[in-house]
C-alpha cells in the first residue's frame, strides 16, 4: 500500500499460520508512522506474532517508528513470536545500535536466511514435542451376567389318588369254604357218598400251611 512516502506488503508464510512477511519499501517518517503502526496491529489482531520484515529498500526510520517497532516486539515476544529485521541498510543499523536496542530483535543479511531460521525453530518444536501419544485402548466391556437359574416348579403334593399302590409281598391265604351245616345237604352228601371235605380241599389246605 503506497501512502506518499512508503510501501508497505505482506503475504502469509508456507507452513507458519501465525507468521507474516513484510515488506518495507521508503521512509518511515512523521507522515507514515501511522500506516505503519495500523497495517502492523491490524496483522497482530489477525494472530500474527512472527513478523519477517525485510528492509532492503527502506531507506530510513524516525524515532517514532522505532518507538512503534519496539512495543511491537515485545508484545508478541511473551506469545513465543518476535519481529525479525532481514538486509537493514547500515545506516539504520547505527540507530539501533546507538538506542541499545539490538538484542530485542533478531537481525539477518537477507529474507531467505531469516525464513530459514524460522523453519529451524518450527523443525525444533515439533521434536520438543516429541511423538504422538499412543490412546489408551478401550477397557474391553466387562462380561456378560451369568444366566439366572430356573426355578424348578414345585412338586404336586401327592394325593391318596395319585400314590401308586403297593402290592404287599404278603401272600392272602385262600381258605377253602368250611363244610356247609346245612341238614338237607348232609342228607344228599350220604345218599351220593360225597364227602364233607373233597381230597382237593385237603391238599389245598396242606399246600396254604407250607406256604405259611
Amino acid at each position: 500500500m503506497d501512502k506518499g512516502g512508503l510501501v508497505l506488503l505482506h503475504e502469509p508464510i508456507r507452513d507458519h499460520p501465525d507468521a507474516v512477511k513484510v515488506v518495507l519499501e521508503g521512509s518511515i517518517d512523521p507522515k507514515t508512522t501511522t500506516q505503519l503502526r495500523d497495517e502492523l496491529l491490524a496483522l497482530q489482531t489477525k494472530g500474527m506474532k512472527r513478523f519477517l520484515v525485510d528492509c532492503a529498500k527502506l531507506t530510513y526510520i524516525n524515532s517514532s517508528g522505532l518507538a512503534f517497532l519496539l512495543n511491537l516486539a515485545g508484545g508478541v515476544k511473551p506469545q513465543g513470536g518476535g519481529v525479525s529485521l532481514a538486509t537493514v541498510d547500515s545506516k539504520i543499523l547505527v540507530v539501533f545500535k546507538m538506542m541499545g536496542i539490538m538484542e530485542i530483535f533478531q537481525f539477518y543479511p537477507s529474507y531467505d536466511a531469516a525464513l530459514k531460521d524460522l523453519d529451524e525453530k518450527l523443525a525444533r518444536e515439533l521434536r520438543d514435542v516429541g511423538p504422538a501419544l499412543k490412546l489408551e485402548e478401550p477397557a474391553p466391556p466387562p462380561p456378560p451376567p451369568p444366566p439366572a437359574p430356573t426355578p424348578r416348579p414345585a412338586r404336586a403334593a401327592s394325593s391318596p389318588r395319585n400314590t401308586p399302590r403297593v402290592e404287599s409281598t404278603r401272600r392272602l391265604a385262600i381258605r377253602p369254604p368250611a363244610p356247609s351245616g346245612n341238614p338237607i345237604v348232609r342228607f344228599f352228601k350220604a345218599l351220593f357218598g360225597i364227602e364233607d371235605e373233597p381230597s382237593w380241599q385237603a391238599s389245598f389246605r396242606r399246600a396254604n400251611r407250607r406256604r405259611r
